[in-house]
C-alpha cells in the first residue's frame, strides 16, 4: 500500500440540511441536519485510508474551529500535519428540498496570513520525503493567490514525488502551468480552462489531449 500526502488549503465544515420546499421570507423547519468536517483533500484522505493506505493530511486550517477536523482525523486514523492560522475555516451549507432542488451556500473562511505559504512549505519539507505521492485538492482561501499554488506544486515536484491537482478556475489554470503529474477537472472546469464549450466526449477528449501535450502525463475528466 502507498503512503499519500493530501493538501487541503481551504477546508470546510459542511452543513447538510434536508427540508420541505423553502418559503422565502418565512420561518422554515428542517427535517434533518448534519455537520461534517470536509474539504476535497480531506474527503480523499478518508477514502484512501479506508482502502488501506497510510495517509498524511496537511494544508491550512482556521484555529478557532479546528476541533471537528481534529476529531475526524483521530477517528479516521489520519496523520494531522495541518498548519493552524488565525480565524475560522469556512462553513458551507447544502439545502436539499423535498422534490430534489439543492442549493449550495459556500462560505469564505479565514484570510490567509502573508507568511502562511512559507510556514506551510517548511512543515511539508520532511513529509515530502516520507510519502509516495501528493494530492493538492480543493479551492483556495482568501488571500492565497493562484500563483502561490503553482509555487507549491513546483516545491512538491522538486522532491521527486508525483503531484496530482484537483481544483478549478484560476487555481486550475495556474496549477496547470506548474506541470503537475496529473489533473482531474470535471467537464465544466475543463471547458473553462480551454476557453470554449466542450459539448460532447470528443471535444472533452481533445481538450484532455491538449493538457497532455502541455506536459501533464495523466488527465482524468
Amino acid at each position: 500500500m502507498a503512503r499519500v500526502l493530501t493538501i487541503t488549503l481551504n477546508p470546510a465544515l459542511d452543513l447538510s440540511v434536508e427540508t420541505p420546499p423553502i418559503r422565502l421570507g418565512e420561518v422554515n423547519r428542517t427535517e434533518r441536519t448534519q455537520l461534517d468536517a470536509a474539504g476535497k483533500g480531506i474527503n480523499l484522505a478518508r477514502v484512501l485510508r479506508r482502502l488501506g493506505h497510510e495517509v498524511m493530511v496537511s494544508g491550512l486550517m482556521g484555529l478557532d474551529n479546528a476541533a471537528p477536523f481534529e476529531q475526524l482525523f483521530a477517528d479516521e486514523g489520519l496523520e494531522d500535519h495541518f498548519l493552524r492560522v488565525p480565524g475560522t475555516s469556512r462553513t458551507n451549507v447544502k439545502l436539499a428540498e423535498t422534490g430534489g432542488r439543492v442549493t449550495d451556500l459556500n462560505g469564505t473562511g479565514f484570510d490567509t496570513p502573508a507568511d502562511a505559504l512559507n510556514r506551510l512549505q517548511f512543515r511539508l519539507s520532511p513529509l515530502l520525503g516520507d510519502c509516495d505521492a501528493v494530492v493538492i485538492a480543493g479551492s483556495l482561501p482568501l488571500g492565497f493567490a493562484p500563483e502561490k499554488l503553482a509555487g507549491l506544486i513546483r516545491r512538491c515536484a522538486e522532491a521527486d514525488r508525483p503531484v496530482w491537482l484537483d481544483t478549478s478556475g484560476a487555481a486550475l489554470t495556474a496549477g496547470i502551468r506548474a506541470r503537475p503529474s496529473g489533473v482531474k477537472p470535471n467537464d465544466e472546469e475543463l471547458a473553462e480552462w480551454a476557453g470554449r464549450p466542450l459539448p460532447d466526449l470528443t471535444a472533452q477528449a481533445d481538450a484532455g489531449r491538449q493538457l497532455q501535450q502541455s506536459g501533464i502525463a495523466h488527465v482524468v475528466i
